[in-house]
């Protein structure tokens, strides 16, 4: 009997264990795309996001933080992570006075955080100062102005030295020696001094270095204030005894391993002299402590999804409507001040989307809102949380941006990778189409700088990533001139994003599962190729060929709208209005029309097979019906591993209620009633 209970009992812990582990892999693969940042809990920066922001940053009165501020997309700050690592691993045994963490920007929960700080690139690393009294909320704020490891935690040590608290150790170096006998306490049993040139930091470094070490006192003084003592040698390191008598500890070299050295000098003397390295056992003490969950362990444990090559071959309206999605309701947001030069530049690119984008039905009445809005701003200034606040008023049942982005054929291998980025390109080469193709159906001439000219005011006042803008806008100099008519302007674009490919392939930037090309590559148009190629192995393009692709490519035909898509709302969430809770899915249905969304599907797949006849194009075999090639491929097994939708979820605890049940039952029938002793007959009576 004990051997069938323990075997029930181990498969009920065995039942539970499986269900818990479903229940965290869901949740991981529902917030994949708000954790995975640049940097993991095995990092030492420590990341920070909209709950934790404000408890740690703006509470704390007696540490400084420094807090890089970062767009997961942003090539610049995918490639700056790792110096900002390296930052934080110099820094580590100082994390409990000087933490150093870091904020995705690019998550529209961590705008309001974002936002309360005046900057409005990426990435920008501000140092905070702790509260200057407890009944002020006064903070210095500085910007580091550094790249590189060593200014950058050079800038970090003056900050420190200015507003370190009286509670930290003094960094200030002693202008009279005989200062230091103020600071001594009962528990120093050694007392150092750091001689050192004035522009030298090594005496701070080293103060911090030994900070936790609660039997040593080290301090420092400039040249100027020693020489008059006979010290002739910079830096140096000296003990200054109970009787006043110095004795050399080591001499440095004016090098980056003067910091090690006068370290490892300061814990061989405390061991000579019989004490204890306490230091070590106070490094926990007051620190700042990174929890790995259980939902970390289990998406080490599983990996992160692979994806499909094939969706990238594909014009997606889910990463159109989740590029305007982040344009509107974040980048622009982050703007402090919306006026000006700024102010138009946004007008005409809402002006351009709303004549040129060929979005659904909804998008394009939230965008003739928005329009209608800016126009009515008569003072022509807006700040960045004025606007996020009226494009949140103008959403209704009938017109509203998607309820979240969701990366289709722009999605990366990792959350950091394309995204955004090839999203927003995706929306230049559709508006320029777009304005080309409306001149051949107007009677009316399109004028060819409309839609280059209110990209590059966009991307001048609003993107967000400071390297881009300047390598767009250096491209762009010239766009006047070289743009003529609709041709050339789609031409344009195609030329400058072949450019920024050729610029960025090999880099860490680049997602090696989707390795940047030449666009289109021989696979998609064969004919656009010439069958030379120039010294630096890029393609010769027949560019008529290239022209007639791309009309094709990016035109509205070709747009591919999923399933889901045509549903409503991807992201399957509801809208406040007014009071109201509104399912979007219901009342798309009727608003938009599910046939007439499920015709363009078919439209669009019919188109793309059409188009690989005209121009050349070689559509891979499982792209016929590309509405479905997207499922195949999760249906395959290949996609997000165990990614699990609510009604799922709700099967699972109905199984598991009904497992335990019956579980429990058959443990009553076999081995309780069969542990009770029926009574006798004659005792019953």
């Amino acid at each position: 009997m004990k051997v069938e209970a323990s075997s029930i009992i181990i498969s009920l812990g065995w039942l539970f264990l499986l269900t818990w582990l479903v229940l965290q892999n869901t949740q991981v693969a529902e917030a994949t795309d708000n954790e995975n940042g640049l940097y993991s809990p095995h990092d030492d920066v420590l990341s920070l996001d909209h709950k934790t922001f404000h408890r740690a940053v703006e509470n704390k009165e007696n540490i400084v933080w420094v807090v890089e501020f970062y767009n997961r997309w942003c090539g610049h700050c995918i490639r700056f992570a790792s110096e900002w690592k390296k930052v934080a691993t110099k820094m580590k045994g100082w994390k409990d006075l000087v933490p150093i963490a870091a904020i995705d920007c690019s998550q529209d929960s961590n705008l309001e955080s974002c936002n309360s700080f005046d900057f409005e690139s990426y990435p920008t690393m501000l140092m905070l100062s702790p509260r200057l009294n407890s009944t002020s909320n006064k903070q210095v704020v500085q910007t580091v102005r550094y790249r590189a490891e060593f200014y950058i935690i050079g800038s970090i040590i003056d900050f420190m030295t200015e507003y370190t608290p009286p509670s930290g150790p003094r960094l200030k170096p002693l202008l009279k020696m005989e200062d230091i006998w103020s600071e001594k306490k009962p528990q120093h049993k050694f007392i150092v001094f750091i001689f050192e040139e004035a522009e030298s930091k090594l005496g701070r470094k080293v103060i911090l270095d030994m900070h936790l070490y609660q039997n040593i006192l080290v301090r420092s003084m400039l040249k100027e204030s020693v020489v008059k003592f006979g010290v002739t040698k910079f830096p140096s390191l000296y003990q200054i005894k109970d009787d006043s008598t110095f004795r050399l500890l080591a001499v440095g070299k004016e090098e980056p391993g003067d910091q090690e050295l006068f370290v490892k000098s300061l814990q061989k003397l405390i061991k000579e002299e019989g004490g204890q390295l306490d230091g070590e056992h106070d490094k926990g003490k007051d620190s700042l402590v990174i929890v790995v969950t259980p939902k970390d362990i289990v998406k080490m444990a599983i990996g992160q999804p692979f994806h499909s090559q094939n969706k990238s071959r594909r014009v997606s309206m889910q990463d159109l409507e989740s590029a305007l999605r982040y344009m509107l309701r974040q980048e622009i947001a982050m703007s402090k001040k919306i006026e000006g030069e700024k102010f138009k530049a946004l007008q005409k690119f809402v002006q351009v989307l709303l004549k040129y984008f060929p979005g659904r039905h909804h998008i394009m009445k939230f965008l003739q809102s928005v329009s209608v809005m800016l126009s009515l701003v008569n003072t022509g200034h807006l700040s960045g949380m004025q606007w996020r606040s009226k494009i949140e008023h103008l959403q209704n049942s009938t017109m509203f941006l998607p309820g979240v982005i969701k990366w289709d054929s722009c999605e990366g291998s990792e959350p950091r990778y394309r995204g955004y980025p090839c999203s927003m390109w995706t929306l230049f080469h559709v508006l320029t189409v777009s304005a080309l193709t409306q001149q051949g159906h107007s009677p009316r001439s399109v004028n060819p700088q409309e839609v280059p000219l209110a990209i590059r005011g966009y991307m001048q006042h609003f993107f967000g990533c400071s390297e881009c803008v300047k390598n767009f806008l250096d491209m762009a100099v010239t766009m006047e001139r070289d743009i003529k008519d609709n041709k050339g302007a789609v031409l344009w674009f195609w030329s400058a994003h072949n450019k920024v490919n050729k610029r960025l392939k090999g880099d860490e930037t680049e997602d090696k599962i989707f390795p940047k090309v030449q666009f289109p590559p021989a696979s998609l148009c064969p004919k656009c190729h010439s069958s030379e190629e120039t010294n630096d192995s890029q393609p010769i393009w027949n560019t008529e060929l290239v022209l007639k692709f791309l009309i094709s490519f990016y035109t509205e035909k070709s747009i591919y709208i999923s399933p889901e898509l045509a549903k409503g709302d991807a992201s399957g969430r509801s809208v406040k209005d007014k009071g109201r809770t509104i399912s979007r899915g219901s009342e798309l249905k009727v608003d938009i029309g599910l046939k007439e969304s499920g015709s363009k599907v078919k439209m669009a797949n019919k188109h793309l097979s059409e188009m690989g006849h005209r121009v050349g194009v070689s559509w891979p075999s499982n792209s016929t019906l590309i509405g479905n090639s997207f499922y195949a491929y999760r249906a395959s097994g290949k996609g997000a591993g165990l990614v699990f939708n609510n009604l799922d979820l709700s099967m699972c605890a109905v199984f598991y209620v009904v497992s335990t049940t019956l579980i429990l039952g058959l443990y009553y029938h076999f081995v309780i009633r069969r542990n009770v002793t029926p009574c006798p007959k004659r005792c019953c009576r």
